[in-house]
């Protein structure tokens, strides 16, 4: 994690420091009161930011090498990494490349994974079935969801754009790194889903995406600035999330010791736990304490659990994602 933990009252000084002058007093309260409840509904409590010089390559580069010491890996011993992350410093070449030649893994190819927040379980789904063909031994999976705050929107001039992008305040920011080998035992299951008709629900647009969707032209989206529409994407995603797992038998008869999954927000976690009767012992959340990860929730929330040995070997794991696009995600195997 980055070392700088921000709180709630810290994260809303940052958007008033920015726009408190430009309002009166009664314009600004109501703009502060929705950021509250924003807030709220998530049930952020703090996250974490790469602030104070501290850079994402650093932070990625301390994951990565808790992880191979944990795998008794080398930086050698690996043949492929994999970024899967929203964050990026650039659109090409790939990520990876930045990982390669910070840990000198000098036997391994690169390539990234984008698919918003479930990048990592659709990169650990990819990385699979490389692996079980022989492709590859040894491969390194980063999730870097780090420098997020250069999208997030500040200056808020009205209601509609403090709606549209007060999400940006239960991000927060983690690096995590998972080495993943061939083995002879394999019981993963995966499923993917996606909705495709609410993709403009949650939206990090470049400069020329009206070239790609012409109707974001006139919606005044600011370019390079993360926006959501918070209600719809939760309870549409949530209903997808419960649709899916409740008409796959491979999901829903299962028995499950512990779930991890993206957690865009407690509330979402909460709804998806009740819908789908995981008992609270069950359900790993991070959110509180986090924020929204986006990309880095299901392996932080795993990395956490083994550190508190809260997760034992043999035991069920199910893994959930729910992401913009929109895209549904499962993932079950034995620890």
């Amino acid at each position: 994690m980055p070392e700088t933990a921000i709180t709630n009252e810290q994260a809303f000084e940052m958007f008033a420091s920015q726009n408190r002058k430009h309002y009166c007093d009664d314009e600004w309260r109501a703009i502060e009161r929705h950021l509250r409840l924003v807030v709220k509904a998530a049930g952020t409590q703090r996250r974490h930011v790469a602030l104070n010089g501290e850079s994402a390559i650093d932070i990625a580069r301390k994951a990565t090498s808790r992880a191979l010491d944990a795998a008794g890996k080398t930086a050698e011993d690996i043949d492929l990494i994999v970024y899967s992350s929203i964050a990026r410093g650039w659109l090409e070449p790939c990520m990876a490349i930045a990982i390669q030649k910070e840990i000198g893994a000098s036997n391994a190819t690169c390539f990234d994974v984008l698919d918003a927040c479930a990048s990592w379980l659709r990169a650990a789904h990819v990385v699979h079935g490389m692996l079980q063909s022989g492709a590859y031994e040894n491969v390194l999976l980063v999730s870097l969801e780090c420098g997020m705050f250069d999208y997030v929107r500040f200056d808020l001039p009205d209601a509609d754009a403090a709606r549209r992008y007060a999400a940006a305040l239960t991000l927060g920011e983690a690096a995590t790194a998972t080495v993943l080998s061939r083995s002879n035992s394999d019981d993963f299951f995966f499923l993917f889903k996606t909705f495709a008709d609410d993709y403009e629900l949650c939206l990090l647009p470049l400069d020329n995406a009206h070239m790609y969707a012409p109707g974001l032209r006139d919606t005044g989206l600011s370019v390079r600035k993360f926006t959501a529409d918070t209600k719809n994407i939760v309870s549409r995603t949530v209903g997808h999330i419960v649709d899916t797992f409740k008409t796959t038998d491979r999901l829903h008869g299962g028995s499950y010791d512990i779930c991890f999954s993206h957690a865009a927000s407690m509330m979402a976690s909460h709804l998806v736990a009740n819908e789908l009767n995981l008992p609270d012992t069950a359900y790993y959340p991070t959110h509180a304490d986090y924020g929204n990860t986006a990309s880095a929730s299901v392996p932080l929330a795993m990395s956490l659990a083994i550190e508190r040995d809260q997760v034992a070997r043999g035991d069920k794991v199910l893994m959930i994602v729910g992401s913009a696009g929109i895209t549904v995600g499962f993932a079950t195997f034995t620890f």
